[in-house]
């Protein structure tokens, strides 16, 4: 079984990702592609209500 995983902030999430993710699912004829969002984005600053991953 062949797995790939795209990971990402995704945020926000748009059709480009889910291009980028067909694409990648077909030309590397995978049998499964794990989508894996990340929480804080290394090239972005968050406010800080988002950064601390508390609620205000």
């Amino acid at each position: 079984m062949k797995i790939g995983v795209y990971g990402g902030t995704f945020n926000p999430p748009h059709l480009g990702h889910v291009t980028a993710a067909r694409a990648v699912f077909e030309l590397l004829k995978l049998d499964l592609l794990l989508l894996v969002p990340d929480r804080e984005p290394p090239h972005k600053a968050l406010p800080a209500e988002q950064h601390s991953g508390t609620a205000a």
